[in-house]
């Protein structure tokens, strides 16, 4: 199994989903952790840490295979769905009640 960890692309978001103690456990349970650089820069951690911890450290961002992605927020094609199923409803329920 392989987990990726993007960088995130809110710039109010300081979080990071994974932390290096994390990295840990998983790289000792055979799952492979890539980080991409700077991913917990804004949480104050470094990709020195990661790397020690025992992750893989991506460079640029580019389409990876992976098992999992670790993500703090929703991707943005998952936050669209919802936005278009939450429309849906209300259009339904308006007509309803009509």
């Amino acid at each position: 199994m392989r987990i990726v960890v993007p960088r995130e692309d809110a710039p109010a978001e300081k979080r990071v989903p994974i932390v290096p103690e994390s990295v840990k456990r998983l790289v000792a349970k055979k799952i492979e952790v890539t980080v991409e650089a700077g991913a917990g820069d804004r949480a104050h951690m470094t990709d020195e840490e990661y790397k020690a911890a025992g992750a893989e450290i991506e460079v640029a961002r580019t389409p990876t295979r992976s098992s999992a992605s670790a993500s703090r927020r929703p991707t943005r094609s998952a936050r669209c769905a919802k936005a278009r199923r939450s429309s849906r409803r209300s259009i339904r329920s308006s007509t309803t009640t009509s």
